[in-house]
């Protein structure tokens, strides 16, 4: 009698997924969905609204501190990729637009990158 019970198979049949479990996976993959959208957006602005002209003028007036006879010319071709459009938009919304101070951090970084 034993050896039959062991070897019938179960009646168990599994259930799928209860809609508790459907929901918080739902959930999830709409909180993971936000999250790229938002990685994404930031990649293309800066602070809440678009780069405007007045701010990629300000980053190229950066950029060009880096032309050779310009206050930041000096420095190495490798230490000036650092100096880049992306980069100088950075410093400029750490530092509210104020474009001198920008120019003096701007420097701190390229004596870093020559030294390391």
């Amino acid at each position: 009698d034993r050896r039959s019970s062991i070897e019938r198979p179960s009646r168990h049949v599994p259930r799928p997924l209860t809609r508790q479990l459907q929901k918080g996976e739902a959930d999830l993959s709409a909180k993971v969905e936000r999250k790229v959208q938002r990685r994404a957006k930031t990649k293309t602005t800066i602070g809440s609204g678009a780069i405007s002209n007045a701010q990629r003028l300000q980053a190229q007036e950066l950029m060009m501190l880096l032309e050779p006879g310009q206050k930041l010319g000096s420095f190495s071709d490798f230490a000036k990729e650092y100096g880049d459009e992306a980069f100088c938009l950075r410093l400029l919304r750490k530092y509210d637009g104020n474009v001198p101070k920008c120019a003096d951090k701007l420097r701190d970084v390229l004596l870093w990158r020559e030294e390391n």
